[in-house]
C-alpha cells in the first residue's frame, strides 16, 4: 500500500460490500478464421457488466454484433468497429484495426446469466459465440434506500415547494460579466458537433470559449476544430481561443492550460454532454449572487457522480423516452434558494 495515510473503516467497508458482487467466466474461444479477446470485464455500480475487448474474422469483415443474454431474453446491441492499431500490429490483417468492441449488460436478477456473441458478417453469414457465464450474487440497491442523510418523500405537496410558481426563461438573460467556458477536447467526434451546435444555441452571453485539442488523433476532430474557429472568429462570436497541446496531456493539465489564459470566472465541460437554454445563467447566479459564500457550482446530469439523476453515485442510461431538454425544463423551475 501505497502512501502515509491509513485506510478508514469507511472504505473497508464500501470495498467489503461491493466485492464478489458479480462472478465471471468470460472469454472468447478458439475458432477457425476467428480470432479475438476479451481485454477487461468490469462491474459498473452493481448495475451492469461492461465488457470491453476485440474480434475480427479473417476472411470476412464482421458487420455488426449483438450481445444475446438467455434469461432474462436479452438482444443487447455492441458497440463494434473501434480503431485497435495493437491488434492490427499483431496480426497484420487489414480490416483487424477496427476490431474493438464494448458491451454492456444489465444485472436485472440473480443467479447465472449465459452470454453469447452473435456475429453477422459480411457475406451475410451469422455465427453465435457462446463467451460463458456472469453469476450474479446481489443486486444493486439505491443509495437513496434507507440513508437517513437522504430522506425520501413521496408527497406531493412538499415535492412542489422546491419549485417556483411561475416558468422563468432563463435564456434570454445576460451574464453581468464575462465567462470563459473551458473545453479539453481528445478525439470524441461524435461528441463534439452536438457539444459545440448546443452551446452556440443555448448559451447566455457574454462568454468565451477556451478549447484545448490535447493532440487529438482522429483528423475529423482537428478539421472540425479548425473550422469552428474560423466560423466564430467570421461572425465575430463568441470570442474562440483554440489550442493544441504538441502531445497529450490528460484532462487535468489541459484544464490547467486553460485556467492560464482566463483572468474570469470559469466553467469546465466534457465534450460527451449537451447543454440546455440557458444553462449558463442559471449555473453562475449563485456564484454572482453569493461571491462571499458560493466558490463553485455543479450542474445535475445523468453521469455525474453526486450530481447524477435520476439516480445519484451511478451513471444512469439514457433511454429513448429520457428527452434531456424536457427533464431540464423541470429542473429550471426549481427554486435554488430553497
Amino acid at each position: 500500500m501505497a502512501g502515509k495515510r491509513q485506510v478508514g473503516a469507511e472504505i473497508i467497508n464500501t470495498v467489503r460490500n461491493n466485492f464478489n458482487i458479480v462472478e465471471h467466466d468470460l472469454a472468447l474461444p478458439e475458432m477457425d478464421s476467428l480470432k479475438g479477446y476479451i481485454d477487461r470485464v468490469e462491474i459498473q455500480n452493481a448495475k451492469s457488466l461492461k465488457l470491453s475487448g476485440w474480434i475480427f474474422h479473417e476472411k470476412e469483415r464482421i458487420k455488426s454484433i449483438e450481445l444475446l443474454v438467455d434469461d432474462p431474453k436479452l438482444s443487447l446491441p455492441v458497440i463494434y468497429g473501434l480503431e485497435r492499431m495493437d491488434v492490427l500490429e499483431n496480426h497484420r490483417v487489414e480490416h483487424s484495426i477496427k476490431s474493438g468492441f464494448v458491451a454492456e449488460v444489465p444485472l436485472l436478477r440473480k443467479g447465472v446469466l449465459s452470454l453469447k456473441l452473435s456475429l453477422e458478417l459480411s457475406n451475410k453469414q451469422n455465427i453465435i459465440i457462446d463467451i460463458g457465464s456472469v453469476n450474479v450474487k446481489r443486486l444493486y440497491q439505491s443509495n437513496w434506500i434507507n440513508n437517513p442523510n437522504y430522506p425520501l418523500t413521496n408527497k406531493i405537496e412538499e415535492i412542489l415547494l422546491f419549485f417556483k410558481d411561475t416558468k422563468e426563461d432563463f435564456s434570454k438573460k445576460t451574464l453581468p460579466e464575462p465567462v470563459d467556458i473551458i473545453i479539453p477536447v481528445f478525439n470524441g467526434y461524435t461528441h463534439i458537433t452536438k457539444l459545440f451546435d448546443s452551446i452556440i444555441k443555448n448559451t447566455n452571453p457574454p462568454y468565451r470559449l477556451i478549447i484545448i485539442d490535447d493532440a487529438s488523433t482522429d483528423y475529423r476532430v482537428v478539421s472540425f476544430l479548425k473550422e469552428f474557429e474560423k466560423k466564430l472568429k467570421h461572425i465575430g462570436h463568441p470570442e474562440v481561443i483554440l489550442v493544441r497541446n504538441e502531445r497529450n496531456l490528460g484532462f487535468v493539465a489541459s484544464v490547467n492550460k486553460g485556467f492560464s489564459l482566463s483572468q474570469n470566472h470559469v466553467v469546465i465541460l466534457n465534450t460527451d454532454v449537451i447543454v440546455p437554454p440557458g444553462w449558463l445563467y442559471r449555473l453562475m447566479k449563485p456564484i454572482f449572487d453569493h461571491p462571499e459564500e458560493i466558490a463553485s457550482t455543479t450542474p445535475f446530469t445523468n453521469a455525474g457522480t453526486i450530481c447524477s439523476f435520476p439516480e445519484f453515485l451511478i451513471d444512469n442510461e439514457l433511454t429513448d423516452e429520457f428527452d434531456p431538454m424536457e427533464i431540464d425544463k423541470f429542473f429550471a423551475q426549481v427554486d435554488a434558494e430553497k
